[in-house]
């Protein structure tokens, strides 16, 4: 019995364990928070204290302290808000955070309520962002744009959400909720998801695009992925490798138009079964 319960142990230990579906640190202090990387940026408060779990987000590097700051996730009260923080505040693996990328400058073509996530659920700040205001876009997630501007109040800089239809460029991801599908184009490319400008990525896309993501690589063989829309440890691996296998790159955390229409293409070409991407697609 003591043979076989040690053969059972060791069987254990080399089974490797489950990536999260998420990326979670665990605070080894209290929460200070900015609304962007860095100390010139509004300065919310203090929130939670050490043990709290938040979900990380997204990472910036600040090269003039030679810090990375993160983009976390947590609920205060009835409100959920997104905010910066150093990422030595907390217990992290910082090589599963994707790192932020910059979209474009654009400009408010009318006054926005701005949110401390990309939603009504998440904090709305006291501060109108006015119509005219410039900024810069870095995300887009649920019909909502993080963006960086000037905060006349405050008289600082700070990152908010707000709903596309205000910003200048909000008709180019808008694209986000509809079909790609052109006349001309292969039959088969009705099955492609929508895809914002500048890719599919754990801030810039919708749940369901993200899950066709995951369907087309757990399909072509890249592991057992969990569909779910949370791009997590093995949704990336798994980005990573269909990328270098076709050329690419090596980001997990990006999967632009043409890699997109690639991962369609191989899925046409071994005969996968279509319907398994029909639940992802646009409405």
């Amino acid at each position: 019995m003591k043979r076989i319960l040690s053969v059972l142990l060791a069987l254990c230990l080399l089974v490797p364990m489950a990536a999260s579906a998420e990326v979670i640190g665990r605070l080894n202090q209290e929460i200070a928070t900015r609304t962007g990387p860095g100390t010139h940026y509004t300065e919310p408060g203090a929130f939670l204290g050490r043990g709290a779990e938040v979900r990380v987000i997204s990472k910036v590097y600040d090269a003039n302290v030679d810090i990375w700051w993160v983009q976390v996730e947590f609920r205060d009260g009835y409100d959920m808000i997104r905010a910066y923080t150093g990422s030595w505040r907390m217990n992290v693996n910082l090589d599963y955070v994707p790192e932020e990328r910059r979209l474009e400058d654009c400009y408010l073509t009318q006054d926005a309520d701005a949110f401390a996530g990309p939603g009504i659920n998440y904090l709305l700040w006291n501060d109108t962002v006015h119509s005219g205001t410039k900024a810069t876009l870095y995300a887009v997630e649920n019909g909502y744009g993080q963006i960086e501007c000037w905060n006349m109040h405050k008289q600082d800089t700070w990152r908010v959400w707000v709903d596309l239809d205000c910003l200048s460029c909000g008709s180019k991801y808008a694209g986000v909720g509809s079909s790609l599908y052109q006349p001309g184009m292969p039959e088969y490319y009705k099955y492609l998801p929508a895809v914002p400008y500048g890719g599919i990525t754990p801030t810039c896309g919708n749940r369901n695009s993200i899950m066709w993501v995951q369907q087309c690589l757990r399909s072509l063989g890249y592991g057992k992925l969990a569909v779910d829309g949370n791009w997590g440890n093995q949704t990336a691996s798994a980005v990573r490798e269909f990328k270098l296998d076709y050329g690419f790159g090596s980001d997990g955390y990006q999967v632009s138009y043409d890699a997109v229409c690639k991962m369609l293409d191989m899925f046409y070409k071994r005969d996968l079964p279509l319907r398994y991407l029909e639940h992802y697609l646009p409405e």
